[in-house]
């Protein structure tokens, strides 16, 4: 019996893409980590090459969100033309989220590009900063301040 559940349809292809991307190289992507503490969600995303910052929009809120970066480092050019999709573990509190990359040569204009696209269930504000430890970037989801109930404008 097939499931009609969108959820498992979800997983599924989520499950052919990370084979499929599997097979063609490396996973450059290692990781993705939560933790939540008081309506602050934040996701650790750790890379297992050296990765640089570049930028990312929308600013500061959104459902989707574009990440640019760049592979630095010995192995950087080894892992191009990848297409990957990790499962994201999500907190009780926080929209569900589906992470996936590119480092297609043409998805961005700089050397070793890497492209990440990040989707919530729900427009979310958020904060976007690098690692310490340069192979991770911190994505920061805060809480919403709207109130719950707002009045629709006619």
């Amino acid at each position: 019996m097939i499931s009609r559940d969108p959820k498992w349809w979800s997983r599924l292809l989520a499950i052919g893409l990370m084979a499929a991307a599997g097979s063609a190289g490396a996973q450059l992507l290692d990781y993705i980590e939560a933790n939540s503490d008081q309506g602050v969600t934040e996701y650790r995303l750790q890379f297992s090459i050296p990765i640089f910052y570049i930028k990312h929009f929308p600013p500061e809120q959104g459902k989707r969100v574009k990440i640019f970066l760049q592979a630095t480092g010995p192995g950087a050019s080894e892992q191009l033309d990848n297409v990957e999709y990790l499962s994201v573990p999500t907190p009780a509190n926080a929209p569900p989220m589906t992470v996936g990359y590119t480092t297609v040569r043409d998805c961005f204009a700089a050397t070793n590009p890497i492209c990440l696209d990040i989707e919530f269930s729900k427009p979310v504000r958020y904060r976007i900063r690098p690692g310490a430890d340069g192979r991770s970037l911190l994505f920061t989801v805060l809480p919403n301040t709207e109130p719950a109930d707002k009045p629709k404008k006619k």
